[in-house]
């Protein structure tokens, strides 16, 4: 178990490509979006959006998305609130809770605007790092870890990630529900920007414990299994109080008129979202019998989502891959994976998967 306290992240940014190189060429398996067509209720809604919409403010309060949004994880709309992505979330959680000098603790590795929103509050994040031996699975060792750092550190709030980015792996919804418990003035926030991936249930998801827990936030977002990336829809589920704190600091009109009609239209077709999900699971399994077969490579096992973590045993695998121009997200130097050559691929179009796993094989 190793816990640190972060005094900088800005030397630790994840590299997508080398520097000065012209992204266009290669096939974009470092930004995790959902690389497939939407559902085709969304297109319907997209051709039939009114062209007056578009010189009209939207509904700010995005009642109707939130309707919907309540609907299909069985809460209240009070429970929701919709952002421009989960990046607005992630940047007006910490600009809430923490004022300069907190602390937040992170489950590391993870997705690194959790750190670095909080950090550019003024705020110290302490890292509790997932042990790599353990294929960064989060145990109740963990928890009594995590608990004596929120204690020692008198943190304010707890980001984990769950299915995880990088890993994939999910954090069991019963270990979440032991730290909220013992910590009712603590906020942990729960991401789950790729839960759909893992089920549509919102009983398998942090959702369940909203209605027992106030100071549980969880973050879900349109732009994974619904492949609406570009579209920028995001919400938080939560008890109506902390609803309405993050609310008072959203950008006013923040999601468009476009964005709420598709989003709504792509929860009015979840038949589509779960066929999609069985062919990323199946390709990721794909790309899992071909990575089993090369000694060199190690990866993490047991992601339920379209991102894997990959690392090579002796040479700059982002490199190797570049030169075959495929473009990965180089993750050395972030906290919890400071001295491996990890990096995330994700899970792409059927031709850009068939590249890859033939790129994979010629790797020494």
């Amino acid at each position: 178990m190793l816990s640190l306290v972060a005094s900088s992240y800005a030397s630790a940014q994840p590299r997508m490509t080398g520097p000065g190189v012209d992204v266009s060429g290669l096939r974009r398996l470092d930004l995790a979006e959902g690389a497939f067509s939407p559902s085709p209720a969304v297109m319907r809604a997209l051709r039939a959006v009114r062209r007056s919409a578009l010189s009209e403010l939207p509904d700010r309060e995005a009642k109707r998305l939130r309707r919907a949004i309540a609907t299909f994880l069985g809460v209240t709309h009070e429970n929701v609130a919709v952002f421009s992505g989960t990046d607005e979330i992630i940047d007006v959680i910490p600009r809430t809770y923490l004022d300069p000098g907190d602390v937040a603790v992170a489950v590391v590795p993870t997705f690194g605007r959790l750190i670095r929103t909080s950090e550019k509050v003024g705020a110290r994040v302490k890292f509790h790092a997932l042990r790599e031996d353990r294929g960064f699975t989060l145990g109740l060792d963990d928890v009594a870890g995590i608990s004596e750092d929120v204690v020692r550190a008198g943190a304010r709030i707890v980001w984990l990630c769950s299915p995880g980015n990088p890993t994939g792996r999910v954090i069991a919804t019963d270990l979440v529900e032991l730290l909220a418990g013992q910590f009712p003035d603590v906020k942990f926030i729960v991401d789950e920007a790729y839960q759909e991936y893992v089920s549509l249930d919102p009983r398998r998801s942090s959702v369940s414990l909203i209605a027992k827990y106030e100071n549980v936030i969880v973050l879900r977002t349109f732009s994974k299994a619904f492949g609406l990336a570009g579209v920028r829809i995001g919400y938080a589920v939560a008890a109506e109080r902390t609803c309405a704190e993050l609310a008072t600091l959203r950008i006013a009109f923040s999601t468009s008129v476009v964005g709420q009609e598709l989003a709504v239209a792509a929860l009015s077709d979840l038949e589509y979202t779960e066929r999609l999900v069985a062919r990323v699971r199946k390709e990721r399994r794909r790309l899992e019998r071909v990575l089993d077969a090369k000694a060199a490579l190690v990866y993490v096992r047991g992601s339920v989502s379209n991102i894997i973590l990959v690392r090579h045993q002796h040479e700059d695998l982002h490199a190797v891959l570049a030169r075959h121009s495929i473009a990965s997200l180089d993750l050395r130097g972030n906290p919890g994976l400071e001295h491996a050559n990890f990096v995330r691929l994700s899970i792409g179009r059927p031709n850009d998967n068939r590249f890859l796993r033939d790129v994979v094989r010629t790797i020494g």
